[in-house]
């Protein structure tokens, strides 16, 4: 997304029309174009209304961290002056586009139906020695508040939580690697929280590989076999993102975008000059400002954790949330620093200082072979 030298227009796309999937796959190019999308808006407004915008009479007592108001991301990609109804818009065309990718998540998995030709049984399928998993990087505004694609210090649910679909081997008279001999529960959900990193214990263990590191990844398996009973529903799960130091933005430096602080045209232009909080950088003095934390406060260093029920978002050098999740799925109330939620806010911030202390400076388990650097001599001081 863009915006272009000022005086600039309303908000737009800067997706190659045209390419890639056609109107019938993806009807979100056609929106992109002032057509239509598969989905009516307003049946999206009346079914999963968005969360509200916040305005500059509501910013001060909304309690949100900065890029939520009028002069965080609605400003920088100029969307203040736009009407609900666009971003009912721009809600129903991501709907549209997840509704595409989950057709191509049935088109995949129909075609590990065919027969194993490499197999021993002939009645089996490419499905019996297969394990999917389907998940994504993370989730987007997509118009919820007035807001926009992601925010590297956004650590909101719409943000945070993504699906995670996993589709083990179908069953066989073979041993699965796990040795475990009941069935998977096929079409089981799970509730309870759980990690992106899990992913890397639980396809290991399907397919009998051992780890010989430390890490932190818990495998979900065991769920694919017993569905919610497997899982602890008080767990608790983690997040991070932001910056402190403007040699960590990542628009300054990654994927070719190194000239989006300094470049109007470039699509991360917005979000490069936000995150630096108007520090004009350029490749050749960003290093100039490399360690003051005052050109990356726009979008500062947070974590997060949470459970089934609460969530805290720990900002040192912002502003920090709390949630009950329970009584307040949206998130629309920050119940950070209130009195009577002091207990909950002590207990998600002793959570998250026992996960720092448990999950930090862990040590290889083999030895590097090289051993110790050689001790070097000592000099002898010779007097004249």
């Amino acid at each position: 997304f863009a915006q272009r030298p000022a005086p600039p227009p309303p908000y737009q796309s800067v997706v190659a029309r045209g390419k890639g999937f056609s109107v019938d796959e993806a009807g979100y190019y056609s929106f992109w174009d002032n057509g239509t999308t598969r989905l009516n808006p307003r049946e999206v407004m009346l079914a999963a209304p968005l969360r509200p915008r916040i305005t500059n009479v509501t910013v001060a007592s909304s309690k949100k961290p900065a890029y939520y108001g009028p002069a965080g991301i609605p400003a920088f990609r100029n969307l203040t002056a736009l009407p609900d109804e666009f971003f009912y818009g721009i809600n129903a065309a991501y709907l549209d586009a997840i509704e595409g990718i989950d057709k191509q998540l049935d088109d995949l998995m129909a075609a590990l139906s065919v027969p194993d030709i490499n197999g021993t049984d002939q009645n089996e399928t490419l499905a019996h020695r297969t394990a999917v998993a389907f998940t994504s990087d993370h989730g987007d505004f997509a118009g919820d508040a007035g807001l926009v694609e992601k925010w590297p210090g956004g650590l909101d649910d719409m943000l945070t939580r993504v699906p995670l679909v996993i589709a083990p081997p179908l069953t066989s008279d073979r041993a699965m690697p796990t040795g475990r001999s009941d069935a998977f529960a096929r079409g089981a959900v799970v509730r309870s929280p759980v990690q992106q990193i899990d992913l890397m214990a639980t396809l290991l263990e399907l397919v009998g590989v051992h780890t010989t590191h430390t890490h932190f990844s818990s495998s979900l398996v065991a769920a694919l076999h017993q569905g919610e009973a497997a899982v602890d529903p008080k767990r608790f799960v983690f997040s991070e993102g932001g910056f402190r130091y403007p040699s960590e933005i990542e628009p300054l430096h990654s994927g070719g975008m190194g000239s989006a602080p300094r470049d109007r045209r470039s699509a991360y232009w917005p979000r490069a000059a936000e995150e630096s909080f108007g520090c004009r950088f350029t490749s050749a003095n960003w290093q100039e400002h490399a360690s003051d934390p005052m050109c990356a406060r726009a979008s500062p260093r947070a974590v997060m954790v949470r459970n089934g029920s609460a969530k805290l978002v720990s900002r040192p050098d912002g502003i920090s949330e709390l949630y009950d999740i329970g009584a307040d799925p949206r998130e629309l109330t920050n119940l950070y620093g209130a009195p009577e939620h002091a207990a909950l806010q002590a207990d998600l911030t002793e959570e998250l200082l026992s996960w720092f202390i448990k999950t930090s400076d862990v040590t290889p388990w083999k030895e590097d072979p090289r051993g110790f650097a050689p001790t070097p001599a000592v000099a002898t001081a010779v007097h004249a």
